[in-house]
């Protein structure tokens, strides 16, 4: 259901409400999450497996943990070849835009005798993606996040989702993109895993990728001991349209954010009557 706002008509509190939509605060699970990241630090495989058991599935066998190459060439026989396609077309358009970037360069500069200055830009050694699909498999973010690691120079990818179904197109967009190493753990787990290291599990420099407030906060909570992309979300979409806009393009917009979590926001922020009925 869509709220329609007049906003001259609007309260102060309601307009608060608006504006400070989808504000990400940890205060109240920090504890929580550090508990977690603590205990795996810790404890390693056996309690990142009491997480896997108690969130994402109560079956879950540690032997299961890191993905078999027998297990990705089985996902290429369950896949439609037509969607295998459109994900080598995606991966192709990601590694073209992620080389247009790519800088590896070394700059020396000296200003007074006896002293140089400069920098050198160069691949790190490994990078750990945070992948969701906890409720649906999420195999674009899974090539968009390994194609620019890739395309980098990154020596070591590994990749880590939730056990929360069998997600073959997850597996083979990893394949596509050259990951090194998939494991299943996902949320708080999974970001421990990859900045402190378990028996299973080697550590990487940097954690890259989406996920909900949780494995956001527990990124947070990791950066120093590993660096970070950023942290993501809650996903929104603000468009400002005229009487001209396209509703149909306006509603595949805000859709297409509101479908990532219960936070995510989408606001159109229109003059016209016409166009927002």
């Amino acid at each position: 259901m869509l709220n329609i706002y007049k906003w001259s008509e609007t309260d102060r509190k309601t307009k608060n409400k608006i504006m400070n939509r989808s504000m990400f605060d940890i205060s109240a699970i920090r504890d929580y999450v550090a508990g977690w990241l603590t205990k795996i630090q810790k404890e390693g495989d056996m309690a990142m497996l009491e997480y896997t058991r108690q969130f994402d599935n109560k079956e879950f066998k540690l032997k299961d943990l890191k993905v078999t190459r027998r297990e990705i060439e089985n996902a290429y026989k369950t896949v439609n070849p037509k969607v295998v396609e459109i994900l080598k077309r995606q991966i192709s358009i990601s590694r073209q835009n992620a080389v247009s970037r790519i800088r590896q360069e070394t700059v020396l500069k000296s200003f007074v005798p006896g002293v140089t200055v400069g920098y050198k830009i160069s691949p790190i050694e490994s990078a750990g993606l945070a992948v969701p699909a906890g409720q649906v498999p999420l195999p674009t973010v899974m090539q968009i996040l390994a194609v620019s690691a890739k395309a980098a120079g990154v020596s070591r990818i590994i990749a880590c989702y939730p056990p929360t179904g069998e997600y073959p197109e997850i597996l083979i967009a990893a394949d596509l993109s050259g990951v090194d190493e998939i494991y299943r753990v996902g949320g708080i787990a999974g970001i421990a895993a990859m900045a402190y290291g378990t028996e299973t599990i080697k550590p990487v420099v940097k954690i890259s990728g989406p996920g909900s407030i949780y494995t956001q906060a527990a990124k947070m909570l990791v950066f120093g001991k590993v660096t970070i992309d950023m942290v993501a979300g809650p996903s929104e979409a603000i468009i400002l349209a005229d009487d001209k806009a396209d509703p149909i393009y306006c509603a595949a917009d805000i859709l297409a954010r509101a479908e990532h979590a219960p936070d995510a926001a989408g606001v159109l922020v229109t003059d016209s009557i016409k166009l927002k009925k």
